[in-house]
């Protein structure tokens, strides 16, 4: 739990990076379209109200047909791995201990290959802790594919949906993959989103 508590700070922290990201380029569009304005002595265009992390990732049409896209695909996303669920969303007790799942775990046959659920930009890949996981962007959304123990995209790459990309590893004597959705910083339960 501890090693999945240093993964997730490690994917907030990419996440947090997107939007800072994307604000910048926002900022720096109205601060180009302000000096333009100024040089041809047109009024200086009004000061845009202050956006939310989600108006930032989802600034530019390509971005806001995406997410536009994703939120429609809401239960009829494919799984990422042919498999089982073995773990559910939300919390749960362990002995004494409790601890929350911020995604759903999916138990596959050994050398299983992991598709992307739907079509966007790979925005993460990292092998922080032995195993991979891979970060995609789809407009505020994120999918995270964990426990990975291959690799087949890069950063910046476009992927599709059921595009490869990575096989599962094996942890704890299970071949598991650690699935999850993200709404620019919340976790939602991927099961309301997966195909039924």
């Amino acid at each position: 739990k501890k090693k999945q508590a240093r993964l997730e700070s490690d994917i907030n922290a990419a996440i947090a990076r997107e939007i800072a990201a994307a604000r910048k380029r926002v900022e720096e569009a109205e601060r180009l379209a302000a000096a333009k304005a100024k040089a041809a002595n047109k009024p200086k265009p009004a000061a845009a109200k202050t956006k939310t992390s989600a108006e930032y990732l989802t600034s530019s049409p390509k971005s806001a047909k995406l997410n536009s896209d994703f939120e429609r695909s809401q239960g009829a996303l494919p799984y990422p791995v042919n498999g089982t669920f073995t773990e559910r969303f939300g919390k749960h007790k362990q002995g004494q201990a409790t601890y929350v799942n911020n995604g759903v775990n999916i138990e596959a046959a050994p050398g299983a290959t992991v598709k992307a659920v739907f079509n966007g930009e790979v925005r993460s890949v990292a092998c922080p802790q032995g195993t991979c996981y891979v970060l995609i962007k789809h407009g505020q959304y994120f999918t995270v594919y964990q426990n990975l123990k291959s690799v087949s995209v890069n950063v910046g790459e476009n992927v599709t949906t059921n595009q490869p990309i990575g096989v599962v590893a094996s942890a704890y004597g299970q071949n598991m993959l650690q699935f999850q959705i993200i709404r620019t910083k919340s976790f939602l339960n991927p099961e309301g989103w997966i195909r039924k």
